[in-house]
């Protein structure tokens, strides 16, 4: 079974947003408590590899990001905190070559079985966590080809790994009809029936302010 991997998350790209519109404009910055947290590496568990790289998620958000006004001297503590899907938007943008954003492929190519590794080697490790590490989530973007899928424009996608899996005669995979909670009209899984990924779709019109995990994915090149 994989090893829990120390990594050090490198610095966002900041320094290419327009910062010249006075009102009402903001920039993305990010958090000096983020910044502190991550002198320090991150526990990360290895997730999946793939032509030449291996892909490693971290267990917690290694970014905060917050908007701040274009001349902040002007308008002090003019700055916005949000921590939900835009700011998630926001960093797939921001995040440097080897930082990626969970994408709805990408996920959906993770079986349900490798969680399960993944899942019993945090909580051996962890201990602690047993108790609320199956809640575990975090936001899924669309990948490109989806861009003019109206699926997509109406809905928020968030990944529970660790939720509504079964075992067939040995063969584990993710169950039909699991709910998350008591909202079935406007969360349920997204491409269940095939057995592969744990992504549920969260209408906007009833989710404007959805909040869940923001966690990048480390790309690092075999060695």
């Amino acid at each position: 079974m994989d090893k829990i991997h120390k990594i050090i998350f490198p610095d966002l790209i900041l320094d290419k947003q327009d910062k010249t519109s006075r009102y009402p404009s903001y920039h993305w910055v990010e958090l000096k408590s983020s910044k502190d947290i991550r002198q320090k590496p991150f526990d990360c568990f290895l997730i999946k590899s793939e032509s030449g790289y291996d892909y490693y998620m971290p267990f917690k958000q290694p970014y905060e990001i917050c908007r701040e006004h274009n001349y902040p001297k002007e308008h002090i503590d003019s700055f916005i905190v949000t921590n939900d899907e835009s700011d998630f938007k926001a960093l797939v943008n921001l995040v440097p070559d080897n930082v990626v954003m969970p994408t709805l492929d990408l996920i959906n190519s993770i079986p349900a079985s490798r969680w399960i590794d993944i899942y019993c080697k945090i909580i051996k490790d962890h201990p602690d966590k047993i108790n609320s590490f199956h809640n575990f989530s975090f936001f899924v973007t669309p990948d490109d080809c989806y861009i003019d899928d109206d699926f997509y424009k109406k809905f928020c996608l968030v990944c529970y790994p660790f939720l509504g899996m079964t075992n067939e005669r040995g063969v584990i995979k993710y169950s039909e009809g699991v709910w998350l909670g008591d909202c079935p009209y406007s969360s349920y899984h997204r491409r269940v029936t095939e057995g592969i990924g744990n992504i549920l779709t969260f209408n906007r019109n009833y989710y404007s302010k959805m909040q869940s995990g923001i966690i990048p994915i480390i790309k690092n090149k075999k060695q």
